[in-house]
C-alpha cells in the first residue's frame, strides 16, 4: 500500500523534488482527498488536488497554478472541506488558504470548490485548474507534461504570440518537441478527448 501511495506523487523529476502535505480529508464512502503543495525542479511551488479510492487507487489529480505574473506559494494555511448538498449527497472538496507572494511583501487569500469529478468552479483569472502538469518552464529542448489518469489527451499545439500556429503534435505528447522553435513566449494549447481545450503561456530558453 505504501509503495502504490507514494508512485502517485512522484511527478517531478530530480533530487531537489519535495511536497508538504497541506490538507487531508476522507469521504463517508472512503475515499480520499489530499492537498498538498508541490516545488517544481525550477523551486515553482503548484498546489496539487488528489482523489483516491479507499485501495488508493488515484483517481483524479489537479494541478493548480496561480496566474504566472503574480507567482503565489500556498505555502502557509490551507484548509479543506467536503461540502454536501441539501439531501447530504457529497459534491465535492472546498479549498480556502492564505498564500505568500514569492516576488515582493504581500500576500493573499484563495479559494475554490472541485467537484467529486475534479471539475473547477472557478472564475477566470482566478487559480488555474489543469488535468495535467508542465515542466520546466522556461524549457530548452522539450516540455514534459503529466496528465491525470481521468483524461486523454488529443492534441497539444503551440502559438507565437502573435496568434500563429508554429507546432502541432498528435503523438507522444508526454513530451513537446521545442526544437527549431526561436526562443521566446508562447501560447500551449492542450486538447483533450472528450474536446476540452486549456491554454498555458510556456517559454523557450
Amino acid at each position: 500500500m505504501q509503495k502504490k501511495a507514494v508512485a502517485h506523487f512522484n511527478d517531478w523529476p530530480g533530487s531537489t523534488t519535495y511536497a508538504d502535505c497541506m490538507c487531508f480529508q476522507k469521504t463517508p464512502d472512503g475515499n480520499l482527498y489530499i492537498v498538498y503543495r508541490e516545488s517544481t525542479p525550477q523551486d515553482t511551488p503548484t498546489m496539487t488536488v488528489a482523489k483516491l479510492d479507499s485501495d488508493l487507487n488515484l483517481i483524479w489529480k489537479r494541478y493548480c497554478y496561480e496566474p504566472l505574473s503574480f507567482k503565489y506559494d500556498p505555502r502557509s494555511s490551507v484548509y479543506s472541506d467536503i461540502l454536501n448538498d441539501n439531501n447530504g449527497n457529497m459534491k465535492g472538496i472546498y479549498i480556502v488558504g492564505y498564500a505568500s507572494h514569492l516576488m515582493q511583501a504581500g500576500a493573499g487569500i484563495f479559494h475554490f470548490f472541485l467537484t467529486d469529478e475534479g471539475l473547477a468552479t472557478v472564475k477566470d483569472g482566478s487559480i488555474a485548474i489543469r488535468p495535467y502538469t508542465y515542466y520546466p518552464n522556461p524549457a530548452q529542448d522539450r516540455l514534459h507534461l503529466q496528465y491525470s489518469p481521468d483524461v486523454k489527451p488529443a492534441q497539444v499545439e503551440l502559438y507565437d504570440m502573435q496568434g500563429r500556429l508554429v507546432r502541432t503534435q498528435s503523438k507522444e505528447l508526454e513530451n513537446v518537441d521545442l526544437q527549431g522553435l526561436a526562443p521566446g513566449q508562447y501560447l500551449m494549447k492542450v486538447t483533450l478527448e472528450d474536446g476540452k481545450t486549456y491554454s498555458d503561456k510556456v517559454v523557450k530558453e
